[in-house]
């Protein structure tokens, strides 16, 4: 005859994951920081990352973050930037001394650099699957034979925890 018996389970809460930033709207093409807390491990838009991205839309996105825990539970959070035109106004300048556009695209990039400097883009999961050689000016950064998805991009010369993420349509 079966025993009865007594179970424990222990749930452990979920992370208070939280995507910080000094501002909700930015100028077209303006960099903006956003910095992940709460959690031990960070996904942004499905690419595993740091827990800082520095980014610079065209359009309004929203961007999504999970955050995973020590004991393996995940919370995802959205924070949505909008995108102005605001004609006639100097953005910040920007830190990493590149801005790719457009972002989206089918696969042809412009990077915008004030000097020589060397890109490394990676993928989802964090390989590095090209590192190109940009020269000040204007660079054509073609990705047409990767695969569509989202890659982030970082310059040599900086924080390895920082990245612009960039959309393969």
């Amino acid at each position: 005859s079966a025993q009865p018996g007594i179970s424990f389970v222990l749930v452990h809460p979920l992370p208070a994951t939280t995507i910080v930033s000094d501002r909700d709207t930015i100028c077209n093409g303006e960099l903006i920081m956003l910095t992940a807390q709460g959690a031990n491990s960070y996904t942004w838009n499905g690419t595993i990352l740091n827990d800082t991205l520095l980014t610079a839309p065209v359009v309004t996105t929203t961007y999504s973050l999970t955050g995973v825990d020590g004991n393996g539970c995940a919370s995802t959070v959205y924070r949505k930037v909008t995108v102005d035109e605001c004609l006639g106004i100097t953005g910040i300048p920007n830190p990493f001394r590149f801005i790719i556009f457009p972002n989206p695209s089918q696969g042809e990039f412009t990077v915008r650099s004030d000097s020589d400097i060397r890109l490394i883009v990676m993928n989802s999961i964090g390989q590095r699957i090209m590192e190109k050689e940009i020269k000040a000016g204007d660079t054509l950064l073609d990705m047409r034979g990767f695969t569509k998805g989202v890659y982030s991009v970082r310059s040599d010369e900086h924080s390895p925890g920082a990245s612009l993420i960039v959309v393969l349509q």
